[in-house]
């Protein structure tokens, strides 16, 4: 098993921010994360357009408001192009992430209602999902 983090922000905080990963190092330097990207992507690995690119088709696919469009059949979706291509993305990340992990299930902690109906519509990925519910007097004293 290996714990991902949330893959959702992989793009903006990873990519364009550069911001840490949890082994310390930057994102772009990242051991981890350098490998998947190379084997998600290609040589290139990780690009600002590659981001750029995904998250307008994130915005074009991955919100709540298309939850109801995301539960019907893929073939019914008005933007089915874009939502493959969403999908390859994820697809490719996915199956970088338990390569280069070695493990056999990703952990994807996103929070995301919608990534979840929208990942439903790919038959490679295995989703499974959790609903954690926290005790709001935890969360107010951690």
């Amino acid at each position: 098993m290996c714990s991902a983090g949330e893959l959702i922000n992989l793009l903006r905080w990873g990519i364009l921010d550069d911001e840490r990963c949890g082994c310390g190092e930057p994102f772009s330097t990242c051991g981890f994360w350098t490998t998947v990207g190379r084997r998600a992507f290609g040589v290139s690995g990780w690009t600002r357009p590659l981001a750029q690119r995904l998250l307008h088709l994130r915005s074009r696919v991955d919100r709540a408001r298309y939850v109801p469009q995301l539960s019907r059949a893929t073939s019914t979706h008005p933007r089915g192009g874009e939502l493959a291509a969403y999908l390859d993305a994820y697809r490719d990340v996915y199956a970088a992430v338990a390569d280069v992990s070695g493990a056999s299930v990703v952990v994807d902690s996103s929070k995301q209602a919608s990534l979840a109906y929208c990942l439903r519509h790919d038959d490679d990925i295995d989703v499974r999902v959790v609903h954690v519910v926290r005790d709001s007097r935890g969360v107010a004293y951690s």
